[in-house]
Protein backbone atom coordinates (compact mmCIF):
# COMPACT_ATOMS: atom_id res chain seq x y z
CA UNK A 1 0.00 0.00 0.00
CA UNK A 2 1.42 3.73 -0.95
CA UNK A 3 1.84 6.06 1.64
CA UNK A 4 -0.64 8.43 -0.10
CA UNK A 5 -3.18 5.25 0.16
CA UNK A 6 -2.14 4.60 3.79
CA UNK A 7 -2.33 8.11 5.50
CA UNK A 8 -5.19 9.56 3.44
CA UNK A 9 -5.09 12.20 0.77
CA UNK A 10 -1.80 14.09 1.04
CA UNK A 11 -2.44 17.53 1.79
CA UNK A 12 -0.35 20.87 0.67
CA UNK A 13 2.75 21.88 1.69
CA UNK A 14 2.18 25.31 3.18
CA UNK A 15 5.34 26.96 4.79
CA UNK A 16 6.43 29.15 7.44
CA UNK A 17 10.17 30.69 7.02
CA UNK A 18 11.56 31.70 10.67
CA UNK A 19 15.23 31.96 11.04
CA UNK A 20 16.00 32.20 14.17
CA UNK A 21 16.46 35.00 17.04
CA UNK A 22 18.40 37.15 18.81
CA UNK A 23 20.31 35.56 22.10
CA UNK A 24 22.76 36.60 24.46
CA UNK A 25 25.17 38.60 23.31
CA UNK A 26 27.41 39.32 19.73
CA UNK A 27 30.39 40.19 17.63
CA UNK A 28 32.67 37.86 15.39
CA UNK A 29 31.86 36.70 12.23
CA UNK A 30 28.91 38.97 10.09
CA UNK A 31 27.33 37.76 6.70
CA UNK A 32 30.09 40.40 5.01
CA UNK A 33 32.89 37.79 6.37
CA UNK A 34 31.33 34.98 4.37
CA UNK A 35 32.20 34.24 0.77
CA UNK A 36 30.12 33.62 -2.07
CA UNK A 37 30.08 30.14 -3.50
CA UNK A 38 28.08 30.89 -7.01
CA UNK A 39 27.27 33.07 -9.52
CA UNK A 40 23.48 32.62 -9.70
CA UNK A 41 21.86 35.35 -6.81
CA UNK A 42 18.78 32.79 -5.71
CA UNK A 43 18.82 29.54 -3.99
CA UNK A 44 16.08 27.28 -3.94
CA UNK A 45 15.01 24.70 -1.89
CA UNK A 46 12.88 22.02 -4.01
CA UNK A 47 9.85 20.76 -1.89
CA UNK A 48 6.61 18.87 -2.37
CA UNK A 49 3.91 17.30 0.10
CA UNK A 50 3.54 16.17 2.94
CA UNK A 51 1.19 13.99 4.79
CA UNK A 52 -0.29 17.00 6.57
CA UNK A 53 -0.88 20.59 6.40
CA UNK A 54 2.80 21.98 7.73
CA UNK A 55 4.63 24.85 8.60
CA UNK A 56 8.48 24.95 7.99
CA UNK A 57 11.39 26.68 9.74
CA UNK A 58 13.96 27.66 7.54
CA UNK A 59 17.54 27.77 9.07
CA UNK A 60 20.20 29.55 6.68
CA UNK A 61 23.95 27.91 6.80
CA UNK A 62 26.99 29.55 5.33
CA UNK A 63 30.43 28.64 5.25
CA UNK A 64 33.17 30.75 6.21
CA UNK A 65 36.31 31.25 4.24
CA UNK A 66 38.71 28.11 3.80
CA UNK A 67 41.33 28.65 7.00
CA UNK A 68 38.93 30.94 9.24
CA UNK A 69 36.94 30.45 12.04
CA UNK A 70 33.43 30.93 12.69
CA UNK A 71 33.36 33.28 16.51
CA UNK A 72 30.38 34.48 18.00
CA UNK A 73 29.51 35.29 21.52
CA UNK A 74 25.79 34.43 20.47
CA UNK A 75 24.77 30.56 20.85
CA UNK A 76 23.35 29.02 17.56
CA UNK A 77 25.31 31.33 15.24
CA UNK A 78 28.66 29.26 14.46
CA UNK A 79 28.37 25.14 13.71
CA UNK A 80 31.75 24.60 13.14
CA UNK A 81 32.80 26.33 10.10
CA UNK A 82 28.86 27.39 9.45
CA UNK A 83 27.66 30.40 9.78
CA UNK A 84 24.17 31.01 10.72
CA UNK A 85 23.19 34.66 10.41
CA UNK A 86 19.62 34.71 11.56
CA UNK A 87 20.47 34.02 15.04
CA UNK A 88 22.92 37.11 15.07
CA UNK A 89 21.19 40.32 15.86
CA UNK A 90 24.94 42.37 15.07
CA UNK A 91 25.03 41.17 12.00
CA UNK A 92 24.55 44.05 9.60
CA UNK A 93 22.36 42.13 7.55
CA UNK A 94 20.66 41.01 10.30
CA UNK A 95 17.41 43.13 9.19
CA UNK A 96 17.15 40.01 6.19
CA UNK A 97 15.92 37.78 8.71
CA UNK A 98 12.58 39.61 8.65
CA UNK A 99 11.70 38.22 4.65
CA UNK A 100 11.14 34.71 6.35
CA UNK A 101 9.52 35.51 8.97
CA UNK A 102 5.70 35.69 7.44
CA UNK A 103 3.75 32.64 7.23
CA UNK A 104 3.73 31.63 3.38
CA UNK A 105 0.28 30.00 3.14
CA UNK A 106 -0.18 28.06 -0.20
CA UNK A 107 -4.03 27.20 -0.57
CA UNK A 108 -4.53 23.71 -1.12
CA UNK A 109 -4.26 22.47 -4.90
CA UNK A 110 -1.47 25.15 -5.95
CA UNK A 111 1.53 23.95 -7.14
CA UNK A 112 4.65 24.33 -4.56
CA UNK A 113 6.90 23.45 -7.15
CA UNK A 114 8.79 26.71 -7.06
CA UNK A 115 10.07 25.63 -3.50
CA UNK A 116 11.75 28.19 -0.64
CA UNK A 117 13.77 30.90 -2.29
CA UNK A 118 16.73 32.29 -0.26
CA UNK A 119 17.85 36.02 -2.35
CA UNK A 120 20.53 38.04 -2.21
CA UNK A 121 18.41 41.71 -1.60
CA UNK A 122 15.31 42.76 -0.41
CA UNK A 123 14.43 46.63 -0.45
CA UNK A 124 17.58 48.80 -0.12
CA UNK A 125 19.24 45.65 1.49
CA UNK A 126 21.61 43.64 -0.14
CA UNK A 127 23.66 40.59 1.77
CA UNK A 128 24.01 38.10 -0.97
CA UNK A 129 22.90 35.39 0.70
CA UNK A 130 21.56 33.31 -1.83
CA UNK A 131 25.15 33.32 -3.24
CA UNK A 132 26.71 32.18 0.12
CA UNK A 133 24.42 29.91 1.62
CA UNK A 134 25.61 26.59 1.88
CA UNK A 135 23.44 24.77 3.80
CA UNK A 136 19.21 24.67 5.11
CA UNK A 137 18.11 22.65 8.39
CA UNK A 138 14.51 22.73 7.73
CA UNK A 139 11.92 22.04 11.01
CA UNK A 140 8.77 20.68 9.47
CA UNK A 141 5.87 20.70 11.77
CA UNK A 142 2.36 19.44 11.37
CA UNK A 143 -0.82 21.51 11.61
CA UNK A 144 -3.74 19.18 12.61
CA UNK A 145 -5.40 20.05 15.29
CA UNK A 146 -5.98 16.10 16.12
CA UNK A 147 -2.45 15.87 16.71
CA UNK A 148 -2.22 12.89 14.73
CA UNK A 149 0.62 14.31 13.25
CA UNK A 150 4.37 15.07 14.42
CA UNK A 151 6.84 17.10 12.99
CA UNK A 152 10.57 16.56 11.35
CA UNK A 153 13.99 18.18 10.71
CA UNK A 154 15.48 17.83 7.02
CA UNK A 155 18.77 19.12 6.14
CA UNK A 156 19.79 20.13 2.73
CA UNK A 157 23.26 20.13 1.85
CA UNK A 158 24.09 21.69 -1.04
CA UNK A 159 22.72 23.25 -4.31
CA UNK A 160 24.29 21.58 -7.32
CA UNK A 161 21.87 22.47 -9.79
CA UNK A 162 20.85 25.83 -12.08
CA UNK A 163 17.92 26.74 -13.95
CA UNK A 164 19.03 27.75 -17.47
CA UNK A 165 17.27 31.48 -16.98
CA UNK A 166 16.74 33.45 -14.35
CA UNK A 167 20.12 32.88 -12.18
CA UNK A 168 18.86 30.38 -9.64
CA UNK A 169 20.24 27.73 -8.14
CA UNK A 170 18.74 25.02 -6.81
CA UNK A 171 18.92 21.74 -4.59
CA UNK A 172 17.75 18.09 -5.28
CA UNK A 173 13.92 17.87 -4.99
CA UNK A 174 12.99 16.73 -1.24
CA UNK A 175 10.35 14.68 -2.73
CA UNK A 176 7.27 13.89 -0.02
CA UNK A 177 7.58 14.34 3.54
CA UNK A 178 6.49 11.52 5.68
CA UNK A 179 5.47 11.99 9.09
CA UNK A 180 5.18 10.27 12.35
CA UNK A 181 1.84 9.45 12.63
CA UNK A 182 -0.03 8.17 15.72
CA UNK A 183 -0.46 4.35 16.13
CA UNK A 184 1.54 3.65 13.16
CA UNK A 185 4.32 1.29 13.17
CA UNK A 186 8.01 2.97 14.53
CA UNK A 187 6.53 5.44 16.48
CA UNK A 188 5.78 6.64 19.70
CA UNK A 189 5.48 9.80 22.40
CA UNK A 190 7.01 11.09 25.19
CA UNK A 191 4.30 12.71 27.75
CA UNK A 192 4.46 13.57 31.51
CA UNK A 193 3.10 15.45 34.38
CA UNK A 194 5.68 18.77 35.44
CA UNK A 195 5.92 20.28 39.12
CA UNK A 196 6.37 23.30 40.36
CA UNK A 197 9.55 24.02 43.51
CA UNK A 198 6.16 24.55 45.59
CA UNK A 199 4.78 21.14 44.21
CA UNK A 200 2.11 22.47 42.22
CA UNK A 201 1.15 21.38 38.70
CA UNK A 202 3.16 24.10 36.38
CA UNK A 203 1.05 26.48 35.19
CA UNK A 204 0.33 26.90 31.40
CA UNK A 205 3.39 28.08 29.27
CA UNK A 206 5.83 28.03 31.86
CA UNK A 207 8.92 25.99 30.24
CA UNK A 208 9.97 25.39 26.75
CA UNK A 209 10.33 21.47 26.46
CA UNK A 210 11.94 20.59 22.76
CA UNK A 211 13.22 16.94 21.44
CA UNK A 212 15.74 16.68 18.71
CA UNK A 213 16.14 13.12 17.00
CA UNK A 214 19.25 11.43 16.66
CA UNK A 215 20.84 9.16 13.99
CA UNK A 216 18.06 6.42 14.37
CA UNK A 217 15.44 8.19 14.69
CA UNK A 218 16.40 8.75 10.62
CA UNK A 219 13.50 8.30 7.84
CA UNK A 220 14.34 8.57 3.90
CA UNK A 221 11.58 11.35 2.28
CA UNK A 222 9.83 10.32 -0.97
CA UNK A 223 6.25 8.63 -1.49
CA UNK A 224 7.96 5.11 -1.17
CA UNK A 225 10.29 6.09 1.12
CA UNK A 226 13.07 6.46 -1.35
CA UNK A 227 13.66 10.14 -1.65
CA UNK A 228 17.51 11.54 -1.57
CA UNK A 229 16.92 13.45 1.77
CA UNK A 230 16.57 11.51 5.44
CA UNK A 231 14.07 13.52 8.35
CA UNK A 232 14.93 13.18 12.00
CA UNK A 233 12.19 12.98 14.95
CA UNK A 234 11.60 16.51 16.28
CA UNK A 235 9.47 18.11 18.41
CA UNK A 236 8.14 20.43 20.75
CA UNK A 237 5.71 20.03 24.11
CA UNK A 238 4.15 22.44 26.86
CA UNK A 239 1.51 22.29 29.57
CA UNK A 240 -1.52 23.87 27.15
CA UNK A 241 -3.35 26.77 28.46
CA UNK A 242 -6.41 25.03 30.51
CA UNK A 243 -4.26 22.43 31.67
CA UNK A 244 -4.35 22.21 35.54
CA UNK A 245 -2.52 18.81 36.23
CA UNK A 246 0.60 19.94 34.48
CA UNK A 247 0.57 17.02 31.85
CA UNK A 248 2.14 17.37 28.78
CA UNK A 249 2.98 14.99 25.88
CA UNK A 250 4.54 15.72 22.26
CA UNK A 251 2.99 14.86 19.06
CA UNK A 252 4.10 11.29 17.82
CA UNK A 253 7.73 11.28 17.12
CA UNK A 254 9.84 8.45 15.11
CA UNK A 255 11.19 5.22 17.28
CA UNK A 256 14.72 5.86 18.48
CA UNK A 257 17.11 8.44 20.60
CA UNK A 258 16.31 11.65 21.44
CA UNK A 259 17.83 14.89 23.18
CA UNK A 260 15.28 16.75 25.30
CA UNK A 261 16.15 20.06 26.80
CA UNK A 262 13.90 21.96 28.87
CA UNK A 263 14.47 25.69 29.65
CA UNK A 264 13.23 27.17 32.11
CA UNK A 265 15.08 30.65 33.60
CA UNK A 266 17.12 28.89 36.59
CA UNK A 267 16.37 25.51 35.70
CA UNK A 268 17.85 24.65 31.97
CA UNK A 269 19.01 20.92 31.26
CA UNK A 270 19.46 18.40 28.66
CA UNK A 271 18.81 14.45 28.65
CA UNK A 272 19.06 11.99 26.69
CA UNK A 273 16.19 9.40 26.22
CA UNK A 274 15.49 6.05 24.11
CA UNK A 275 11.95 6.50 22.96
CA UNK A 276 10.58 2.88 21.94
CA UNK A 277 6.86 3.88 21.96
CA UNK A 278 5.04 5.91 24.71
CA UNK A 279 7.91 7.01 27.04
CA UNK A 280 6.82 8.88 30.88
CA UNK A 281 9.22 11.82 31.27
CA UNK A 282 8.25 13.79 34.51
CA UNK A 283 9.75 16.91 35.66
CA UNK A 284 9.83 17.86 39.19
CA UNK A 285 11.62 21.58 39.33
CA UNK A 286 11.67 21.14 42.76
CA UNK A 287 14.46 18.43 42.68
CA UNK A 288 17.75 18.44 41.31
CA UNK A 289 18.11 17.88 37.59
CA UNK A 290 14.22 17.50 37.02
CA UNK A 291 14.71 14.32 38.69
CA UNK A 292 16.48 12.74 36.40
CA UNK A 293 20.49 12.10 37.28
CA UNK A 294 21.16 11.68 33.76
CA UNK A 295 20.22 14.75 33.07
CA UNK A 296 22.88 17.79 32.67
CA UNK A 297 22.77 21.41 32.89
CA UNK A 298 21.98 23.41 29.69
CA UNK A 299 23.07 27.28 28.84
CA UNK A 300 19.28 29.24 28.38
CA UNK A 301 18.93 31.39 25.78
CA UNK A 302 17.57 33.78 28.31
CA UNK A 303 15.66 35.94 25.83
CA UNK A 304 13.43 32.41 24.93
CA UNK A 305 12.96 31.20 27.94
CA UNK A 306 9.65 31.50 30.18
CA UNK A 307 10.35 32.51 33.64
Amino acid sequence: MSVRARWGAVATFAVLVMLGGPALAGGGTTSGDVPARRAETTALIRTSTADSLVQVNVDIGMKVKAGKRCTSSYPGVCKGATYHPCFNPADPAYAGCEMYTHYRIVPPGADLSQGISIVSSAGQLTHSWGRKITEAHLEVYAVDAARQFGSVRIRVNSFPHTLPVGGTAYSDPIGHINLPRAGAPGTGWIAGTATGADGRPMPARSFKFDVFGRTDTGRPTGVAGDGAFMEYGFGSARVEDGVRDGTYSTRPLYTGTYDIHVQRKGASYSCRVKVTGGFRFDLDFGRDRLGHPGCEPLTPLAQTVPG
